[in-house]
């Protein structure tokens, strides 16, 4: 602490264990959900999905293993003349190489384990699960990105699509208004009780916080209404225009 230089304020005071004159604790805890008779918490978003995402993980574990099979395939041979090890009088390991020539036996054959189907029924599993974490976490396929933008024919069909999402992000909104709320006074307080300078004293002053749209469609939908009006107002072939 010897070697630490502390800031001046402009009236000369050095900040140096200042008082700031705050006599309560600056904590506020924002839930994220409105929490249920007697609890405090509230639900994470993620909770309706953990088990869905483990299955996720555990399927995307066994496509890895499928692939490798499927690549690199197990092959069965019979009646195959093997390479001996000359020192061991043992055949040597086989190995699946491109260009390797193997020779058989009138009566011999080679066997191919084809895991192909049991590789796509996995990858079709994927697709389903995800599908399941859009629906149950109400996120939807639009909001994950997973959606073939080719499959919507319009932007209002791309809203109707994230009417979950919607009603997600209302709820999470109305679990914060109070708590945003309580945010915005105790930020007028610590200025008040640090004598900030230009802010007034006295009672603080109601403040709440204003949300904008979230989605690119809201956006589409908003400008389009709202040109749609303009050109209401202002059309040079309507009686009464004031373009």
């Amino acid at each position: 602490m010897h070697k630490a230089t502390y800031r001046v304020r402009s009236d000369g005071e050095v900040l140096d264990r200042l008082d700031l004159m705050v006599d309560f604790i600056p904590l506020v805890h924002v839930t994220n959900s409105v929490p249920a008779s007697g609890e405090h918490w509230g639900k994470p978003t993620i909770a309706t999905v953990l088990q869905a995402l483990d299955e996720l993980s555990a399927t995307d574990t066994d496509s890895s293993g499928a692939s490798a099979t499927t690549g690199s395939p197990i092959i069965g041979l019979a009646g195959a003349r093997l390479p001996i090890d000359r020192a061991t009088g043992q055949p040597l390991p086989v190995k699946v190489r491109a260009g390797t020539v193997w020779q058989l036996n009138d009566n011999g054959r080679m066997d191919v384990l084809d895991t192909s189907a049991q590789l796509a029924e996995l990858r079709a599993r994927v697709d389903h699960i995800l599908d399941r974490i859009a629906a149950n976490s109400r996120l939807t396929a639009a909001g994950l990105g997973t959606l073939d933008p080719t499959a919507l024919p319009s932007g209002y069909a791309l809203q109707l699509a994230l009417g979950p999402l919607d009603s997600l992000v209302a709820a999470m909104r109305l679990a914060r208004t109070h708590k945003y709320t309580v945010l915005l006074r105790m930020v007028q307080r610590l200025h008040q009780a640090g004598h900030a300078e230009g802010w007034p004293a006295g009672e603080t002053l109601p403040a709440r916080l204003a949300w904008g749209p979230h989605t690119p469609a809201t956006e589409l939908r908003s400008s389009t209404r709202w040109s749609r009006a303009w050109a209401l107002a202002c059309c040079p072939w309507r009686p009464g225009s004031a373009c």
